[in-house]
């Protein structure tokens, strides 16, 4: 996969609030169908092809020429999009159509604008079955990112939506007075444009709670206990035609500032559980600084939310999570605040065995067919240089070594040479670099005890054979010799 850098939070100088736009405040587009402006972005993710692009040319000449240049933000492939006289038209992108509108009419700045709509029953300029809010990119090990917006989107009622997370039609029946008064929400659950099954679970709601009048929570997403949460609040008037949808992060609060949501893939359990990565703005200083907030994991066993720990009780600036799925977050409040997912490429899982101290194991009934691999507790110190066995050498006859390192570099490995009991300089030289070795020397230095050459043609390779050492399956013979990775037929 591809990687780059996405700056996405923007705050304008003594501003309080970071805003979901690059760093020179061109605006993210999250929604379906948004009217955007050259030089900003806009998230498209038909059939699970999620990318972000820059849109970095519009040219709306009504003619053969018109079209629409985008810039994907993280392969830098450049898409361009013809639209013709009537400035509309359809690109197919990884397999997607994309339907293409003008939309220079609309109000403001610059002139020079356009939408995007997709999916089932869509065609330019009008939205088909669902209304796409949130869209996701797919990362390389299947998750999903969403960019979160900091003031909500304006959806038309009883839309059917979908979401990062699932699919569901918000619609509700307003008063007959004005917009502090209670509204009948219905939220029903929908498959998504893929066919899977969504579960949606109302929250909470109220009636008048301060600048959130006449709003519901919801939480969407394959199962009842995972999924990600919404707030939508009624607008426009007694009845009203719209609502405001904005997602929720720590103690069911709306989120301020421009955000991430990661969902990850379905666990054993056959949820799909959701990290929220917030933004936040500390103005405690003499300018204000962007920082990161309070992750929040759907996964209530995580400790992750406010229940992240403390790495070092010298360096408390630094803290981490992990919710049972395997996803580990680490978050840096020194100085510009940072955090890092780590992200599986399976669920994580363990085996984890209990015994009394000095307790051994044992097998009872059949077991043919069955190996046991038993790693054995070495509790005294055993390593030494090759000088201090030279400097007792009742403990080369006496004892049997493993001898880490080369002719060159070990002198033992080297007296083994001369004697032609195992490869000498030249040998690793004539194969080159990529060659190492386990030797298993009989009667090394007399006495009748063994000596096992883990060596390479450097160093680099001496931790290669280490390696093989440390996973034995499969090895046969008194030497085998590899050559990146490849077992040398003649190894003598």
């Amino acid at each position: 996969g591809k990687s780059n850098t996405v700056n996405f939070g923007y705050m304008a100088s003594g501003g309080t609030t970071q805003s979901l736009a690059d760093a020179d405040g061109s605006t993210v587009w999250v929604q379906e169908n948004a009217t955007v402006a050259e030089n900003d972005y806009i998230v498209l993710d038909a059939g699970d092809f999620g990318r972000i692009f820059e849109v970095t040319s519009i040219s709306l000449t009504s003619d053969a020429s018109s079209a629409v240049t985008l810039s994907d933000v993280i392969s830098g492939d450049t898409i361009t999009a013809t639209l013709g006289a009537d400035n509309q038209g359809t690109k197919v992108i990884d397999g997607q159509t994309y339907y293409f509108m003008n939309r220079s009419s609309a109000s403001g700045s610059p002139n020079n604008r356009i939408s995007v709509t997709w999916g089932a029953g869509a065609t330019a300029g009008s939205l088909g079955t669902f209304t796409t809010v949130y869209p996701s990119i797919k990362t390389k090990k299947s998750a999903h990112i969403a960019f979160m917006d900091e003031g909500g989107i304006n959806v038309t009622n009883n839309t059917k939506l979908q979401l990062p997370t699932g699919a569901v039609t918000v619609s509700y029946t307003g008063p007959v007075t004005g917009d502090e008064d209670p509204a009948n929400w219905t939220l029903t659950a929908a498959n998504n444009e893929d066919g899977t099954s969504s579960v949606v679970t109302r929250i909470g709601g109220s009636s008048i709670v301060g600048s959130e009048a006449n709003s519901v929570i919801f939480e969407v997403g394959l199962t009842a206990a995972a999924g990600a949460k919404f707030n939508v609040t009624k607008m426009g008037g007694a009845n009203g035609t719209a609502f405001l949808i904005r997602p929720v992060g720590e103690n069911n609060a709306t989120i301020t500032h421009a955000s991430l949501l990661l969902a990850e893939e379905k666990d054993d359990s056959a949820n799909e559980h959701v990290i929220y990565i917030p933004t936040n703005v500390d103005t405690s200083g003499s300018t204000n600084k962007a920082e990161v907030g309070t992750i929040r994991s759907s996964d209530d066993n995580s400790t992750m939310n406010a229940n992240m720990v403390t790495l070092s009780a010298t360096d408390t600036n630094k803290k981490a999570g992990v919710d049972l799925y395997g996803t580990y977050a680490l978050q840096n409040t020194d100085g510009q605040d940072t955090v890092t997912i780590y992200y599986p490429d399976d669920q994580v899982s363990a085996n984890i065995f209990v015994l009394a101290q000095g307790a051994t194991t044992s097998t009872t009934g059949a077991t043919s067919g069955t190996t046991v691999q038993e790693s054995v507790p070495i509790t005294t110190a055993v390593a030494r240089l090759d000088s201090e066995v030279q400097a007792d050498q009742a403990a080369k006859t006496t004892k049997s070594l493993i001898l880490v390192g080369g002719p060159v570099v070990n002198s033992l490995v080297a007296e083994l040479a001369s004697a032609a009991k195992t490869w000498d300089a030249q040998k690793y030289r004539d194969n080159g670099e990529g060659t190492y070795v386990l030797d298993y020397v009989d009667n090394a230095f007399g006495g009748g005890k063994a000596a096992l050459v883990v060596a390479g043609h450097s160093a680099a390779d001496t931790r290669a054979s280490s390696k093989m050492l440390v996973n034995p399956t499969g090895l046969t013979g008194m030497r085998m010799a590899w050559k990146n990775g490849v077992v040398l037929a003649d190894a003598v």
